[in-house]
């Protein structure tokens, strides 16, 4: 993946997105794995009679104001996520209800990251040497790296 720095932003927000075994930033993931799943055990979109349409559509919602708003006032967004492409894509669509968030990541300029496509073989071959080196945090820092502007 090729990642190009924009000089001219100063400033960039990095949301951390959790996968599916993380604790939740943007997206409950929890809620969705431990409750919603239990109930709606199928694959793909939540139905609209769901018990939870209601309360998932609410949190769409507030998950494109906190997008639209650090946009706004910051300027570049990007979502950082441990998670597997295209996870962060069809969760939202799967789950938040609502809202186009293919097109309002795209309006918005937002970019995912993937972090497990940051990690090097030579990464993981000196993780294997070195005690206590965790590799998703490695992941993080090459893409938090790569992303943030040189000071």
């Amino acid at each position: 993946m090729h990642i190009t720095r924009h000089a001219s932003i100063h400033a960039v927000t990095l949301l951390d997105v959790p996968s599916e075994s993380e604790d939740d930033t943007l997206f409950p993931t929890r809620h969705v794995t431990e409750v919603v799943k239990a109930v709606h055990n199928q694959e793909g979109p939540l139905p609209h009679e769901s018990p939870f349409y209601a309360e998932l559509k609410a949190h769409a919602q507030v998950v494109e104001s906190i997008l639209l708003a650090a946009r706004e006032v910051v300027g570049r967004v990007s979502i950082v996520t441990l998670a597997r492409r295209p996870w962060v894509e069809t969760s939202a669509s799967w789950y938040l209800p609502g809202v186009d968030f293919d097109k309002l990541m795209q309006d918005l300029e937002i970019e995912v990251f993937y972090a497990r496509e940051h990690i090097t073989r030579p990464h993981i071959y000196n993780a294997q040497l070195e005690e206590g080196v965790d590799m998703f945090v490695i992941a993080k820092r090459n893409v938090q790296h790569a992303v943030l502007p040189c000071t």
